[in-house]
C-alpha cells in the first residue's frame, strides 16, 4: 500500500522508555491526508520524531475494523485511512490512533476533487499501534463515528486508562439532524508483557468495551468532509480537578467562532453536567490577540489548572484557567503589523512539558502542513515568554 500524508493531525507524546524503536521524549504525528489534498490522498502515515528530526515513519493499512468500517454506496479509494487529531500515547509501547476516511462517489476524478463537501465521511475506526509500527488491534462501532480529538488518562496503576474520544459526524445515520456530535469515554485496559490483546468482551487486556456518553446533541458537521469539520473537537483532561474540557467549533454568529465546554467528573458514571466554558467571538477589526477562543480546536492543558487551545480561524493560541478566564493570547500565524492577521490555520497543539513558568509547545500549522516547537516569536527565544503571564 502506497503511503500518504503530509498534514500532521495527531501528535503523541512517549512519556516512557518502552523499548522497540521508541525512546522517552519522542512524539508520534498521525497525518489525516497529503499535504495538497491531491488525488484524494488520505493519510496512513506515522511519522516518529526525536529532537527534531524525522527517524522513521510507518505505513498504515484499513486491516481489521478499519477495513470493514465504510458505510453507504461511496467507493472507498486511497488509503481506506485518514488519520485524524484523535491520537494519544497509553503507555508501555502503546498508543491509539483514528481514523475518519471518506469515500469518494463512482466516477468522481482525482483531478477535480474541490467539491470533497459532497463525499460522504464514514464512521471511522481506532486503531492500537506497537512500538514497532504494528497495528495489534482495531476497533470500529461501538460509539465511534467520526472520531476527531481524543484524551486519556491513566488509572493509577499503568494497565487502565479513561480514553475520551469526540466523534463529528452527526448526519450519517438521519440527513436532517445535524445535532449528533458526542463525546464519549471508554475504560480501557492495556495488555500485560505478554502482549495479548484479547478481542473477547468483559474487560479482558485490549478490549475497548462500551462507550459512556458525556456530551451529546453537539452541532456537527454534514456527511460530507472538508478540510475543517464542525463538531466537538479537542479534549483536555485536568488531573488536577478531574474535568474534561471540550472545544466546539459550531456554526452561528460569529460565524465558527465556536464555544468551549467542561465536564466536571469526567471520569465518573455519566460524568457531571455540561457546563458552557466560554463562548467564542470572531477576530476583531483591526485584528489582534487576546480576543480569546475563535474556531477552537486543539487543546492541551499546559501546567496544573491552566490549559492552552489553538484557535484554528485567527492563528491565535489562548491559555485559559478551568473557570474560562482568559489568562494570555500569543500570536502564531500571521504578522497584524504588515496588515496580514492570523491566517486560520492553528490546528492542533500537546504540551512536551508542562510549567507554570514556560511550559514547551508542539502546534500543527496547517497552512504549512507542518508542526512547530515553540514557534518563532511566541517562544522562549531570546528569553521571552510563550505567555506574558507567566513568572
Amino acid at each position: 500500500m502506497a503511503a500518504t500524508g503530509n498534514n500532521p493531525y495527531s501528535m503523541m507524546l512517549v512519556t516512557d522508555n518502552p523499548g522497540g524503536d521508541w525512546q522517552k521524549g519522542d512524539v508520534l504525528i498521525g497525518n489525516w491526508n497529503d499535504a495538497n489534498n491531491v488525488n484524494f490522498g488520505q493519510g496512513n502515515l506515522l511519522t516518529l520524531v526525536r529532537n527534531g528530526a524525522n527517524v522513521k515513519q510507518y505505513t498504515l493499512s484499513a486491516q481489521g475494523n478499519c477495513a470493514t468500517n465504510f458505510a453507504g454506496s461511496g467507493q472507498s479509494v486511497g488509503t481506506g485511512l485518514g488519520l485524524t487529531m484523535a491520537g494519544a500515547y497509553l503507555g508501555r509501547g502503546y498508543l491509539m490512533q483514528c481514523s475518519l476516511p471518506i469515500a469518494i462517489p463512482s466516477g468522481s476524478s482525482p483531478a477535480n476533487n474541490s467539491n470533497t463537501a459532497s463525499f460522504p465521511g464514514q464512521p471511522g475506526c481506532c486503531m492500537i499501534v506497537n512500538n514497532q509500527g504494528k497495528i495489534v488491534a482495531t476497533y470500529s462501532g461501538n460509539g465511534i463515528n467520526g472520531p476527531w480529538g481524543m484524551a486519556v488518562q491513566s488509572d493509577n496503576d499503568g494497565d487502565n486508562f479513561y480514553v475520551w474520544l469526540s466523534n463529528v459526524l452527526g448526519q450519517q445515520n438521519n440527513p436532517n439532524d445535524s445535532n449528533k456530535g458526542t463525546v464519549i469515554r471508554y475504560h480501557f485496559k492495556l495488555p500485560h508483557s505478554d502482549g495479548n490483546w484479547k478481542s473477547s468482551s468483559g474487560g479482558n487486556p485490549g478490549t475497548i468495551g462500551q462507550p459512556t456518553t458525556l456530551f451529546s446533541g453537539f452541532h456537527s458537521t454534514p456527511s460530507g468532509i472538508t478540510g475543517g469539520t464542525v463538531g466537538p473537537a479537542g479534549l483536555a483532561f485536568s488531573q488536577q480537578s478531574g474535568c474534561l474540557v471540550v472545544m466546539g467549533t459550531v456554526s452561528g454568529t460569529p460565524a465558527q467562532a465556536g464555544k468551549m465546554y467542561k465536564i466536571c467528573n469526567a471520569k465518573q458514571t455519566g460524568g457531571g453536567q455540561r457546563q458552557d466554558l466560554k463562548q467564542c467571538q470572531g477576530a476583531p477589526t483591526p485584528f489582534k490577540c487576546g480576543n480569546g477562543c475563535n474556531g477552537p480546536i486543539g487543546a492541551n492543558f499546559i501546567a496544573p489548572g491552566i490549559f492552552a487551545q489553538a484557535n484554528g480561524q485567527d492563528g491565535c493560541i489562548n491559555a485559559y484557567n478551568e473557570n474560562g478566564n482568559l489568562l494570555g493570547s500569543v500570536l502564531i500565524d500571521g504578522n497584524p503589523a504588515n496588515g496580514n492577521p492570523g491566517q486560520g490555520n492553528l490546528f492542533n497543539l500537546i504540551a512536551i512539558s508542562q510549567s507554570s513558568n514556560n511550559p514547551s509547545l508542539l502546534i500543527v500549522d496547517d497552512g504549512q502542513n507542518a508542526a512547530f516547537l515553540n514557534p518563532a516569536g511566541s517562544s522562549s527565544a531570546g528569553g521571552r515568554k510563550l505567555f506574558d503571564f507567566m513568572a
